[in-house]
């Protein structure tokens, strides 16, 4: 099976906004067109998984806009304050990582679904029979990987020169 945005087909579709699924099976192939909106809605997304997989991916990156904003505050205000504010930006951090985990584990539970088995054959979740994993699925699994370091890092934050490498009196 392949997506194919309408913006690539040049002549074929008729909508601005959909997107075209071509199945190929042996020697024949099928394509169909379907229209999606400009505006995003949560029931139109087909399963519930990926429902779910939607609104936990969309927490975490909050979460984590949240954590950075509060890390730039800490910028203007002065030092005495900021030791609170990095611990809430950690916990900020550590709640994204679980919200974006939880949002990529739950989007390949929707391969069991009909509508997979439809447009992917025989496949099961975590297994995707005819269909391939996309590249945005690689890049948030990479991303999330990279997250897990915001909160291991907001620890050293507030620390000195000193704090690493203690005077040693002889």
């Amino acid at each position: 099976m392949l997506l194919v945005p309408c913006a690539h087909l040049l002549s074929s579709c008729d909508v601005p906004h959909s997107y075209c699924l071509h199945k190929r099976h042996g020697g024949t192939e099928t394509r169909s067109c379907e229209f999606y909106s400009v505006n995003f809605r949560l029931a139109d997304l087909p399963t519930n998984a990926w429902q779910v997989a939607c609104l936990s991916y969309a927490a975490g990156c909050a979460l984590l806009c949240e954590g950075a904003l509060l890390a730039m505050l800490t910028m203007w205000l002065p030092s005495r304050c900021t030791g609170r504010i990095v611990k809430v930006a950690a916990l900020s951090q550590t709640l994204a990582v679980l919200f974006l985990s939880a949002g990529l584990l739950s989007f390949p539970k929707a391969l069991d679904s009909d509508m997979a088995r439809a447009y992917c054959g025989r496949c099961t979740a975590f297994d995707s029979g005819e269909c391939a994993v996309g590249w945005t699925y690689m890049i948030a699994v990479a991303a999330t990987a990279l997250a897990v370091f915001c909160p291991v890092l907001s620890r050293f934050t507030d620390m000195t020169i000193d704090d690493l490498m203690p005077l040693t009196i002889l």
